[in-house]
């Protein structure tokens, strides 16, 4: 999820809009992978839904800010692919990764 959510804003907008801010893309990801919309690759998980919270805006800052693209964002964070995951007590449920 996190490597679609990167990838899928393929350029840097040139000018931000006030509603950049307040995206919210809520992409399902079935365990067999899905079409269009969002193109999600198979995998062993199970199905999910990953929520990507203002990419256009995250993007931006990876690129102007730090000088960072996307390929060594990815490697920054997940190389090695140990995650540390817990369940949030909320009332939600939700998984967490750090």
């Amino acid at each position: 999820a996190l490597r679609w959510s990167i990838m899928r804003v393929t350029s840097v907008p040139s000018k931000l809009r006030g509603g950049d801010f307040n995206e919210c893309i809520d992409a399902h990801f079935p365990e067999k992978g899905s079409g269009s919309p969002y193109h999600t690759p198979a995998h062993r998980l199970g199905d999910f839904t990953f929520k990507d919270y203002g990419p256009k805006i995250f993007k931006r800052i990876r690129a102007e800010l730090s000088g960072v693209n996307e390929l060594e964002y990815l490697e920054m964070i997940a190389h090695n692919q140990k995650f540390l995951e817990f369940i949030s007590n909320s009332r939600s449920g939700a998984f967490f990764f750090f």
